[in-house]
């Protein structure tokens, strides 16, 4: 996320250079990183909500994330027309600074852990609980959630290819 957020700074930033002083060949190569930053940072979003969020509310989430995604485009054009009266650097500004806000809430707020270990943490609590009211009965009720679990990528997961695509992108730019 932070480095996809990294690419995305760098190329917004070219880019409102670039058009003010028309360099529009160093503008290509500032959107280019621009668009790399921001698939990063929105495969990282896609990612996340597996990680946090519980498995029964997956589809909840991920169609909320598509509806704010294009509600926020929509509301972007709005206020692109009608508050900044077309202005250019002025979007490039308030899109500098909506990145940055979101990046910093984002990794402030999503903790590193995976929904799926705490649902099996609370599903064995609660099959203990219903052990100890049944301790008359004489077989264990508890069983391995882990062979029933679907595999979802981690945090950890994504930050190694992260990793791996960080260096990749030193090979091909530094040789």
């Amino acid at each position: 996320l932070v480095l996809g957020s990294v690419l995305t700074l760098f190329g917004l930033i070219g880019q409102g250079v670039c058009s003010a002083w028309s360099f529009w060949l160093r503008y290509s190569f500032c959107f280019f990183l621009h668009m790399i930053g921001l698939n990063i940072i929105y495969a990282m979003m896609i990612a996340l909500i597996p990680d946090q969020v519980p498995q029964k509310q997956i589809g909840v989430a991920n169609g909320s994330l598509a509806f704010l995604l294009v509600t926020g485009s929509l509301f972007g054009f709005v206020l692109f027309h009608s508050i900044l009266r077309e202005d250019i650097q002025s979007m490039y500004a308030l899109y500098t600074v909506i990145l940055l806000l979101t990046t910093i809430l984002t990794c402030s707020c999503a903790h590193e852990r995976d929904v799926l270990l705490v649902e099996q943490q609370n599903n064995n609590n609660k099959i203990d609980e219903n052990d100890e009211e049944e301790s008359s009965s004489t077989t264990n009720s508890t069983k391995d959630m882990s062979s029933s679990m679907a595999v979802y990528p981690t945090t950890t997961t994504i930050r190694v290819f992260l990793k791996e695509v960080r260096m990749m992108l030193k090979s091909m730019l530094f040789g």
